[in-house]
């Protein structure tokens, strides 16, 4: 039974979401677009940014100086972080987010970096101001198997929503909303991966810089920017000359076992040989370390980023964090020899 309700998870999830920088409001996995007036609001505030303790404030200082114009920014800890301290319709935040919760048959989770901006206004309703919430952004997360496994595990009542996300909520307008409750002990071990470790494979400083460049670059021009839409530019053809670097954690692929709980299998050297067998262009494979030192030196190369179950395949300038191609991999979630054959049509 689990390993027909995780199925169903990688299915759902894959149908909804291939990309991991979007501006777009969100409700319900529901995405569209809001009122562009919210872009010069925000513009007008000052982002609070609440992200992993496995970073310090000032590793992160360092990347956003680099890649943030669009506000004035602050980064602040979880533990000093209280939305009280914040004046509403002054501040956007940032958030860094995880959550699991029931979808009819089956329970999805997620993990983001929420963007979003607080205001009040009359509810005739309640007879008094209320606080709206409105999402204008969002980098997705890739989680390795072994979060996702934990925060899939059905514990307690399996219908409860849980969240993993120690700072709370004092606001009462939040989508995915989770009364503030005291955590539950599974909670709390799924929020201790989140917040103090590193479980993502899109968590380290080079990749946030440049999903932050992507970002504030899209907010800049005002654009908004789906999760499902398939596009390359030209400059995905200088892939004729340049090597495309392929991170190490796609050497691995996304497997349920007889335990029925997530795990990654190592690909052979002839499986490997086989997923690139369309792709006649200089491509390497590249520890996350080693790509994470050629991001921040600023070094203009290509890398490829594969979503596993959030369902996407994007090669991006690391200069410049500009997506130069993404697509959308539907009931799919490990790289495919068919991706790459695909990404080779592009580039020709």
């Amino acid at each position: 039974m689990r390993k027909k309700i995780l199925v169903l998870l990688f299915i759902f999830v894959c149908s909804f979401s291939n990309a991991q920088v979007a501006v777009s409001n969100f409700s319900e996995f529901k995405l569209k677009e809001f009122d562009p007036s919210l872009f010069d609001r925000v513009k007008n505030t000052t982002t609070i940014f609440v992200l992993s303790d496995y970073y310090t404030p000032e590793e992160y200082e360092k990347i956003l100086k680099e890649s943030w114009t669009f506000t004035p920014f602050e980064v602040v800890s979880i533990a000093d972080f209280n939305f009280s301290n914040y004046t509403l319709g002054k501040y956007s935040f940032a958030l860094l987010k995880g959550a699991s919760r029931r979808m009819d048959k089956t329970r999805v989770a997620y993990f983001f970096i929420d963007f979003f901006h607080l205001s009040e206004k009359y509810s005739k309703k309640k007879k008094r101001n209320i606080e709206v919430y409105e999402c204008f952004a969002r980098i997705e997360l890739i989680p390795h198997a072994t979060l996702l496994s934990e925060a899939l595990m059905p514990t307690g009542n399996y219908a409860q929503d849980k969240a993993f996300n120690p700072v709370g909520t004092s606001y009462e307008t939040l989508n995915f909303t989770f009364a503030n409750k005291r955590m539950s002990e599974a909670e709390e071990y799924v929020s201790g991966m989140v917040y103090n470790e590193n479980w993502f494979h899109n968590y380290s400083l080079g990749m946030l810089k440049n999903n932050f460049q992507k970002l504030n670059s899209l907010l800049e021009k005002k654009q908004f920017y789906g999760l499902s839409e398939e596009e390359y530019t030209d400059e995905v053809k200088k892939l004729k000359k340049a090597t495309l670097y392929i991170p190490d954690y796609l050497k691995k692929e996304y497997k349920t076992g007889k335990s029925s709980k997530l795990h990654y299998d190592d690909l052979t050297e002839k499986e490997l040989e086989d997923l690139l067998s369309d792709y006649p262009y200089k491509a390497e494979f590249i520890s996350e370390e080693e790509l994470d030192k050629k991001i921040l030196l600023g070094e203009e190369i290509y890398y490829l980023k594969g979503g596993f179950w959030l369902g996407f395949v994007q090669v991006v300038n690391a200069k410049t964090g500009e997506v130069v191609y993404r697509d959308r991999k539907v009931l799919s979630y490990n790289i495919r020899k068919k991706d790459f054959k695909k990404l080779a049509k592009a580039i020709k």
